[in-house]
């Protein structure tokens, strides 16, 4: 561990002991690859992936991951962090886009008559001429949504999103709320 390294050249010191720089680097390298080790564990740890933000992505790509590839952390620990990391930002970005479609005002459809099963051969009577109303404001439609194209693609999105739900760790509420 990084207190036995440190101690160890440190009571080496004290014994007026003297150490190979080549020893001193390696024992640096060896201190840094051990702490960098520690606090990525730490953080992924601290993080959870349902209530990650985009601060705690950067800081976890940032900070931690390249830090401990840096140093020479075994590869099975950054390669479980990098999972982590991808999981975290795949959250996020279903939680965006939930909250995109959730911005588009549900439409209101007047109600279609069922036709009587009795009368198969009539068709339902036509609904009484509608007086005249002011004119309604157009559909309230959100910026991004424009386009059917951009929004046909987010609805994709969230649902390829949807399909990997356990490995994400969305939850019931938010699938439900999905296909709303």
């Amino acid at each position: 561990s990084v207190s036995i390294l440190e101690e160890k050249v440190a009571k080496a010191k004290e014994l007026n002991v003297d150490i190979d720089p080549m020893i001193l680097n390696k024992v640096n390298a060896t201190t840094a690859r051990l702490i960098a080790e520690r606090n990525l564990q730490f953080q992924m740890e601290k993080v959870s992936v349902t209530a990650s933000t985009h601060d705690d992505v950067k800081a976890l790509e940032d900070q931690y991951i390249h830090k401990a590839k840096a140093t020479g952390v075994a590869a099975q620990y950054t390669d479980i962090a990098e999972i982590y990391l991808d999981k975290m930002k795949r959250n996020i970005r279903s939680r965006e886009i939930l909250d995109l479609l959730e911005q588009y005002p549900i439409r209101e459809y007047p109600e279609v008559p069922e036709p009587d099963p009795k009368n198969k051969n009539k068709a339902p009577p036509p609904p009484p001429p509608k007086k005249k109303k002011k004119k309604e404001p157009p559909f309230p439609m959100p910026e991004w949504a424009i386009n059917l194209p951009v929004v046909e693609e987010e609805v994709s999105n969230l649902k390829k999103l949807l399909e990997d739900k356990e490995a994400l760790e969305l939850s019931d509420d938010f699938a439900a709320r999905c296909k709303e």
